[in-house]
């Protein structure tokens, strides 16, 4: 399934989430972008790679409680 949305370039963004079924049965649900050039694996960030990374897992929760 493909979907369409609109990101904020300065938050990081998600690799995945779980829903749960009807039946109550939770599956993951792997994120894949398009049209992104550089994507950290690490922390979620555009604009740079894993190795180029000198955030925390702290500074991104951090991030997105502030933006929430």
């Amino acid at each position: 399934m493909h979907i369409r949305v609109r990101v904020d370039p300065w938050l990081p963004v998600i690799f995945g989430f779980i829903i749960r079924l009807d039946n109550g049965s939770r599956v993951w649900i792997q994120c894949r972008y398009e049209r992104i050039h550089k994507l950290c694996i690490r922390c979620g960030l555009i604009g740079y790679t894993r190795g180029q990374c000198i955030h925390s897992m702290d500074d991104i929760e951090l991030m997105l409680f502030d933006e929430g």
